[in-house]
């Protein structure tokens, strides 16, 4: 029998929650790919302090329907104690693994065929970006976010949440389809100059020890290829 949880995510600079949720394997330790835009805002200014999310699991081995009731009551706590959540809605919403039908899909494409924003709309959109920064993240955010990790260790409970969600995953190499695709991709991409001194430069005077080639060689052995396929796709819902 399938099983959820709710959780909730927490801003390490306010020390306050901002969103909750629910879900099942990874879900809660999945940042990207949200459709929330106020989310993605606060993810986004906590990665460029070189911040993390804190994730707190709030009560797991639920069913559906025990989780949404559970989600709805701790939006409803903390929208009572006047904290501003992120969340669109109440809670309750969205049965997991749903997915719309092509008809459906198709509809939605044809009613937003042809639509196109306002000068004024591009206007306030070209403004909210104005001072925004995009591309890698800075030497000082950098050192900012390898700061905030050290020393920062996964408590048992949430390192078995990690290693269940990784149940059913196979590792193996790259299928000859994703190889094809990635050899196409990368050719005729070649380094600049100023990219192969830096290179270079970082390299000299570096002298690999017997001790660190012993230490190497022993990670390669303990490695498990990086490259995994997961077993069985599922959508999983908030």
């Amino acid at each position: 029998m399938t099983t959820f949880y709710v959780y909730e995510h927490w801003r390490p600079d306010k020390n306050v929650c901002f969103y909750v949720g629910k879900g099942r394997g990874k879900r809660a330790w999945t940042i990207s790919n949200r459709e929330n835009s106020f989310y993605a805002r606060v993810a986004s200014k906590l990665a460029r302090g070189g911040l993390m999310i804190d994730v707190k699991i709030i009560a797991d081995g639920l069913s559906e329907a025990d989780a949404f009731a559970r989600e709805i009551e701790r939006i409803a706590y903390w929208r009572a104690q006047d904290v501003r959540l992120v969340n669109l809605t109440d809670g309750g919403e969205g049965p997991s693994g749903y997915r719309h039908s092509a008809e459906t899909k198709q509809k939605m494409s044809m009613a937003r065929t042809g639509q196109k924003r306002s000068p004024e709309a591009c206007a306030n959109m070209s403004k909210a970006r104005k001072g925004q920064k995009h591309g890698p993240p800075s030497v000082e955010a950098r050192a900012n976010m390898r700061a905030a990790q050290l020393g920062r260790k996964h408590s048992a409970e949430t390192r078995a949440k990690i290693s269940a969600a990784h149940i059913g995953m196979s590792y193996g190499p790259l299928p000859p389809e994703q190889r094809a695709k990635m050899s196409a991709a990368s050719k005729g991409h070649s380094k600049s100059l100023e990219h192969c001194a830096n290179i270079s430069a970082g390299l000299k005077g570096r002298v690999i020890t017997a001790e660190w080639r012993a230490k190497l060689s022993d990670a390669a052995k303990r490695r498990k290829p990086r490259w995994r396929t997961p077993v069985i796709v599922e959508l999983i819902g908030v």
